[in-house]
């Protein structure tokens, strides 16, 4: 698993009640699961609202306290370290515990709502936290209104419910990555619920953590059987010790060895499998020029030095990997001498996808700086890693667009007053 997430920057995470378990708070559809025991139709439904609001409150008040005074488990700890130390991407979580973010996730789309605050359904003006709202259901006001008559319904996603903007909002931001080999790992989810389960359609690659079956599980590269608690704790472990036993820290923004390896494997794959292409000689020899600039790359790493143990762990070990390749190149008789490659063009993809993802982003209804800072920084890697290439090599590279886009991300840093040395982050890859 470890491997793998280090081949895909970044990759996101789909979380189920599975990984809230461990602090308490009961999942929905296993054996002794919440839906054993109430009818959720009758019960936690827009129906049960407003037809049942009795049934609603007397089960579900129990509930939203017990989901309010969890505390975030390892799972949640160690996930939101990750993700804030950049090895994980955007955390999609069915939950309405609010946990990753008390773990410390910074980035996290509520796809089923959450329960911070209870909003009048009728003017959508008033917002109450919940504990007003439970003040007022213990006064025998049920179901709870506002002023103007409305009912004050918490701000979950019952059955019946449309989706939040939360989740059209992750789907657009998946699909402006679509030049990124990106990977999906789900956790303590079983993948029944429609249209959560189409999620990882979206992506390339799917790991899935869980401690049964699910209905995905014939799609996935990864599956490990467990708790998440204890299965995030061994990924963290293997973490550390990739990084010669030190504590952690935060990889470079524009750091993606993994990535820049995986262009090179499937330009190889795909050129082994098709045998009768035209110019297969010339598709060999373009080949063969990407992965000696790459290669050139890694043995040039700026700062090599300096890096952490996982960064060098990354860069090395991807270089044994082009090495295979090149070996098995040299074998065909591939020739690189004055040939321009793929790389450059499929880093300016790289660039310009996640530039429209940062657009996309700065769009959204919740977009939040701290996360339009990332994402600046992680594009002004790329370039600054785009410049360096190109002085390591003869290729043709195309810098008009660079310059462009340059031009334009300092604008939204200005909009959003971020303060980032521009100069110094171009050279933080």
């Amino acid at each position: 698993m470890v491997d793998k997430v280090l081949m895909h920057p970044r990759p996101w995470i789909l979380t189920g009640a599975g990984i809230s378990t461990e602090s308490g708070i009961p999942d929905f559809r296993s054996a002794d699961g919440l839906w054993e025991k109430v009818d959720p139709i009758e019960n936690f439904s827009t129906w049960a609202l407003y037809n049942n609001p009795e049934g609603f409150y007397t089960h579900g008040i129990p509930l939203f306290k017990q989901v309010l005074e969890a505390n975030p488990n390892l799972g949640h700890i160690i996930l939101g370290e990750l993700q804030t130390k950049r090895f994980f991407g955007p955390i999609i979580t069915q939950n309405v515990d609010s946990l990753h973010q008390k773990g410390g996730a910074k980035w996290v789309y509520e796809i089923h709502g959450h329960l911070r605050t209870a909003t009048c359904i009728s003017c959508h003006k008033t917002v109450v936290t919940l504990d007003e709202l439970f003040k007022l259901v213990e006064d025998k006001e049920i179901p709870p209104k506002c002023q103007c008559g409305g009912i004050l319904k918490p701000d979950v996603i019952l059955f019946g419910d449309t989706m939040p903007e939360d989740f059209q909002d992750a789907i657009r931001l998946i699909r402006s990555y679509r030049t990124t080999d990106n990977m999906i790992i789900t956790i303590g989810s079983s993948l029944t619920v429609s249209p959560i389960n189409t999620f990882p359609s979206e992506f390339d690659s799917l790991a899935i953590i869980n401690k049964s079956v699910t209905i995905l599980d014939r799609d996935a590269e990864i599956i490990i059987k467990g708790s998440a608690g204890a299965i995030m704790q061994k990924i963290r472990a293997r973490l550390v010790e990739l990084n010669n036993g030190e504590e952690l820290v935060s990889l470079p923004a524009g750091f993606l060895p993994g990535r820049l390896t995986t262009i090179i494997l499937d330009l190889w794959e795909s050129f082994l499998t098709k045998k009768k292409t035209f110019n297969r000689g010339e598709q060999l020899n373009k080949i063969m020029a990407d992965l000696l600039l790459v290669e050139k790359l890694f043995l040039n790493y700026p700062r090599m030095d300096k890096r952490s143990g996982i960064e060098k762990y990354m860069i090395n070990s991807n270089l044994i990997k082009l090495q295979k390749i090149k070996n098995e190149m040299i074998e065909m008789r591939g020739n690189a001498k004055n040939t321009n490659g793929y790389m450059p063009r499929s880093i300016n993809d790289i660039i310009n996808s996640h530039y429209k993802a940062l657009i996309i982003y700065t769009r959204q209804y919740n977009s939040e700086p701290e996360i339009v800072k990332e994402l600046v920084l992680q594009i002004v890697g790329f370039i600054g890693l785009y410049k360096h290439m190109e002085i390591l090599d003869m290729q043709e590279f195309e810098n008009s667009f660079v310059d462009e886009l340059y031009d334009k991300i300092l604008k939204i840093t200005n909009k959003y007053e971020l303060d980032i040395d521009m100069v110094k982050a171009l050279d933080n890859y």
